[in-house]
C-alpha cells in the first residue's frame, strides 16, 4: 500500500537522524499519546497471543527485523507469535520518542525496553532498543515495521573493598577495586614509613 511504502521509506531516511539523537518534536502531546496507547495495545496483544487483534493491526505488507537479523513478513510473524512454547514480556519502556511524518499519517516510535522471554524452554531477552513504524490506513493505525536490536552491555561500576595486613606489630591498610569478575584489580596500600614490604603479599578483604 502507498502509505506503508511511504512509512518504510521514511523510517530508512530517519534512521541516520535517530542515530545522532536529533529527534524532531512530536506533532503534539495528544497525537503522541495516541500512538503510545496504540503501541501499548499492540505489545499487550503480542504478550497474550491475541492473534485476531494482531491480524487486524499488522499491515498486509508488514515486516519485522528480529535481533538475529531475520526478516519476517506478516504471516511469518503471526506464526511465530502464536507458538505456545514461546513466551514474551516487554517491560519497563523508557526513553520513548514519537516522531511524525507525511502530515501526521506516519509515526516512528523508538524506545528502550527490557525483554524477558522463553523459547522451547530456553530463556532470551535483555536490554533492547526498538524502532516501530506505524501508518494510518483508512483512518486507523497499522503496524508497518518493527525492529529490535540488543543494546551494548554497560561496563560494571568499579567495586571497592577494604582490607588489612599485619606484620609483627605493624598494621597496613589496603583499598582494592575491580571492574568485574575476571577483570584485573588494582590496590592502594598505606604503608608506615621505613617499613619493608615483601614483593608478594596475599591478603583477605574485610568488607
Amino acid at each position: 500500500m502507498k502509505i506503508a511504502r511511504i512509512a518504510v521509506m521514511t523510517a530508512c531516511l530517519a534512521m541516520p537522524m535517530l542515530a545522532h539523537g536529533q529527534t524532531p518534536a512530536a506533532k503534539n502531546d495528544k497525537a503522541a499519546q495516541e500512538v503510545i496507547d496504540f503501541r501499548n495495545r499492540y505489545i499487550e496483544a503480542e504478550e497474550n497471543r491475541d492473534m485476531a487483534f494482531l491480524d487486524k493491526i499488522l499491515a498486509d505488507d508488514f515486516f519485522a527485523l528480529n535481533p538475529q537479523g531475520k526478516l519476517l513478513n506478516k504471516t511469518q510473524q503471526l506464526e511465530n507469535l502464536k507458538r505456545p512454547e514461546r513466551t514474551l514480556k516487554v517491560l519497563n519502556a523508557r526513553e520513548t520518542h514519537v516522531q511524525f511524518y507525511a502530515n501526521g499519517d506516519v509515526a516512528i516510535l523508538t524506545e528502550h525496553v527490557t525483554v524477558d522471554g522463553h523459547d522451547n524452554g530456553k530463556p532470551f531477552g535483555g536490554e533492547y532498543r526498538f524502532l516501530r513504524v506505524f501508518a494510518k490506513q483508512n483512518g486507523n493505525w497499522k503496524v508497518v515495521l518493527a525492529q529490535g536490536s540488543p543494546m551494548p552491555e554497560q561496563p560494571a561500576a568499579a567495586k571497592y573493598s577494604h582490607g588489612a595486613l599485619r606484620f609483627g606489630s605493624t598494621d597496613f591498610s589496603l583499598w582494592g577495586s575491580a571492574k568485574g569478575p575476571g577483570q584485573p584489580a588494582s590496590a592502594k596500600i598505606h604503608v608506615p614509613a621505613r617499613i619493608y614490604i615483601p614483593a608478594k603479599i596475599k591478603w583477605t578483604p574485610t568488607d
